[in-house]
């Protein structure tokens, strides 16, 4: 979405935070200029994201940067706290696929120590 399309989205008026009315490309825009603390989970914003540059500056200079995830990536790594995650294969519980089908998933492996799904964060 162009700039000019950008600013002709209408937000809801009764917005009690700023994230709930901004899109993911505008929230990282906004990060650090109204948003002063941000929790990534399970995803590298910093490859992902466009103008990468410009984001890892914003997200160096944010006051305080959390990121749930199962590796360290770029965006860990300038997180101020990592908290590891489990993967699909070290969870259990039910999902519904895209049909809307409830898929019972069994655990295949006990996930380490002290790592928690990111549901659970």
């Amino acid at each position: 979405m162009g700039k000019a399309a950008a600013n002709t989205v209408k937000r809801p008026t009764n917005c009690r935070a700023i994230a709930s009315c901004l899109s993911a490309a505008e929230l990282l825009n906004a990060v650090s200029d109204n948003i002063h603390g941000l929790l990534v989970v399970a995803s590298n914003i910093v490859v992902s994201a466009p103008d990468a540059t410009r984001l890892v500056d914003r997200l160096k200079s944010i006051g305080f940067l959390i990121v749930a995830d199962m590796f360290m990536s770029e965006t860990a790594e300038l997180a101020d706290v990592v908290l590891p995650v489990t993967q699909w294969a070290e969870e259990e519980g039910t999902m519904t696929n895209l049909e809307g089908r409830v898929i019972l998933r069994q655990r295949a492996k006990e996930p380490p120590k002290g790592v928690w799904s990111d549901c659970r964060y």
